[in-house]
């Protein structure tokens, strides 16, 4: 049985997890990346059981954001 990949998509003003849209995006990431992160994080990192995590978006904001992602999490964030 395989686990369901959770696919987090960051956008100019909002984040897209699995489907759910949230308030900040990549404007927001560039403005005060981190108290965007610290917001961002405490609202889908319990959205976020097993499975792989996909981010897709624009870099450099994509990679910051799976990086301290992957921190969090203490597992491996795959890229789009």
């Amino acid at each position: 049985m395989s686990l369901k990949a959770h696919h987090i998509c960051l956008r100019d003003h909002i984040t897209v997890v699995d489907g759910e849209a949230f308030p900040l995006g990549v404007l927001a990431l560039r403005e005060d990346a981190p108290a965007t992160l610290s917001t961002l994080f405490s609202m889908i990192v319990p959205l976020l059981g097993s499975g792989d995590i996909v981010v897709c978006g624009e870099d450099p904001e994509r990679r910051v954001f799976g990086r301290k992602l992957e921190d969090r999490l203490k597992r491996e964030v795959r890229y789009e």
